[in-house]
């Protein structure tokens, strides 16, 4: 059995179909606003993902591309692969043992703010543009 495709004989004589104006206003008005597209990111699903990915893989910046900062997680996680780099070579006179410590902790905690602040952004976004619209 061979599929043919549906005709839509109706709309062919009618110079705009019906419903044509209210989708092209809905589309302008998404299109001046695309955080509407946007869904609201939780910060708690945010934090997570910055906090188990960091602690189990050295992974950081996960929970801030989740927020829809993908430069500033990208940032973050190779920034701190280059830091603790510079900590290996930097045990071979002792210090590195505490800077890679000291870079650990310090990233857990400015990648979790910055991750929480970008899902709490991403929401207050949301809210906004629908306000809006």
């Amino acid at each position: 059995m061979a599929y043919a495709a549906p005709v839509m004989t109706a709309y062919i004589d009618s110079p705009t179909p019906p419903g044509t104006a209210t989708q092209s206003a809905l589309g302008a008005s998404l299109a001046a606003n695309p955080a509407v597209l946007e869904s609201p990111k939780d910060p708690g699903i945010a934090l997570v993902l910055e906090l188990l990915p960091g602690f189990a893989c050295q992974v950081w910046g996960l929970g801030s591309i989740y927020a829809g900062r993908v430069g500033q997680g990208l940032a973050i996680m190779i920034g701190y692969w280059i830091l603790q780099l510079v900590n290996v070579l930097l045990m071979f006179v002792l210090i590195g043992f505490l800077t890679a410590f000291a870079t650990f902790v310090a990233t857990a905690v400015v990648a979790s703010i910055l991750a929480w602040n970008a899902a709490r952004d991403s929401q207050d976004r949301w809210r906004r543009a629908a306000v809006r619209a």
